[in-house]
């Protein structure tokens, strides 16, 4: 059976300290609807169908139709962000910051759609951090 050096683990263990105080790891995550697509396009009251805009961002998340034959189409996204420091994960009683960081931007488009055209829309977007 092979043995390690007590060289070879002092420097194992002095690249492992190195690596986490360098920085910290990256996480992405992407959910729903893309709508930065929507900054490659205008919509355009009575103009604009119902059909271009599922071409362009596809399926709404959810769809709703009132009495008067309005329907509106929701397409709904957003990343996640998240730093984790791995000092504060490796180290967990040491005075630092949390070792967490995480952000999540939001986007949301709702459309009203009546006999095929867009009548109304609005866009909503959002962020936090914790």
């Amino acid at each position: 059976m092979p043995t390690i050096s007590p060289r070879a683990m002092r420097h194992a263990g002095c690249s492992l300290l190195l690596a986490a105080f360098a920085g910290c790891i990256p996480i992405n995550a992407k959910r729903g609807t893309d709508l930065s697509k929507v900054d490659q396009f205008t919509i355009e009251k009575h103009k604009t169908t119902e059909n271009e805009l599922i071409e362009k961002l596809g399926a709404p998340t959810s769809t709703t139709m009132t009495g008067d034959g309005t329907k509106t189409l929701l397409w709904g996204g957003g990343t996640t962000k998240s730093h984790m420091n791995l000092v504060g994960v490796l180290v967990p009683f040491a005075l630092m910051a949390d070792p967490h960081r995480t952000q999540v931007d939001t986007k949301s488009l709702m459309v009203q759609v009546r006999e095929g055209i867009v009548v109304d829309y609005s866009m909503t977007s959002g962020n936090q951090q914790y």
